[in-house]
């Protein structure tokens, strides 16, 4: 069963330019950052696939609910439906158009418009929490931590896997993103590595390991661009 749905808590705030864009491209976003999102959902499970499936315990979880922030189109929670079919899952974003698709793809699963700094759930209601390529956009990073914490259950993982500002094509990225129009620092803020595990950290979550990476993403459908820097954090809440 899913967990219940309370009112928004009236703390964090929707980026409006991102999740204009992100309705603006919802339709055509899987085929368009097909390679993108591809290689970034692999990358993702084979580093994380065991620890999520045992909810970093000894123990194969025979079922867990799951809640995915930052969800898009739903696709890390279509991989692991494929892998859980038995596991409940919930997916946020901040785009109802990304929503409608995810929804469209997995209509046995629950989907709501909210953002990690206002997630509208019960304490201690999942006992798994992903993210993918979304942190970068949270309008208030220590604030989503914060609200990702009271609502994972004592002993609960959270896979936190973003761009890492560590390696240069993510720098130009910020740079392309600062010069933008449209665009402003509260939209985006790619992190370092060392900066993403301070955050965890001082959110109370022990951070169990780390790993920083390369996947051939070719971003903006240039097959030119350099290897597409990544990071994933495995991370327990700290009870």
């Amino acid at each position: 069963m899913h967990p219940e749905f309370e009112e928004p808590r009236p703390t964090g705030q929707t980026n409006g330019s991102v999740s204009q864009h992100y309705n603006d491209v919802s339709q055509r976003y899987d085929d368009k950052f097909d390679r993108y999102v591809t290689e970034s959902v692999r990358e993702l499970l084979d580093r994380a696939g065991d620890a999520i499936a045992n909810r970093g315990g000894a123990d194969r979880l025979t079922h867990a609910d799951v809640l995915d922030v930052g969800t898009g189109t739903g696709v890390v929670v279509r991989r692991l439906a494929e892998r859980h079919p038995l596991w409940t899952f919930t997916g946020v974003d901040i785009s109802d158009g990304m929503l409608d698709v995810a929804k469209a793809h997995l209509p046995r699963h629950t989907f709501v418009l909210a953002g990690a700094e206002n997630l509208p759930f019960p304490n201690e209601s999942f006992d798994v929490i992903v993210t993918l390529s979304s942190f970068h956009f949270w309008s208030d990073s220590e604030r989503g931590l914060a609200e990702i914490r009271r609502v994972l259950r004592p002993g609960g993982l959270l896979v936190l896997s973003d761009w890492c500002h560590d390696f240069w094509a993510c720098k130009l990225c910020a740079w392309y993103l600062w010069l933008t129009p449209g665009y402003s620092k509260a939209d985006w803020d790619i992190m370092t590595s060392a900066r993403a595990d301070g955050l965890l950290r001082s959110s109370g979550f022990e951070v169990q390991s780390t790993n920083i990476y390369q996947i051939d993403a070719h971003l903006f459908m240039l097959p030119w661009m350099p290897r597409w820097g990544m990071m994933t954090f495995i991370a327990t809440k700290d009870v």
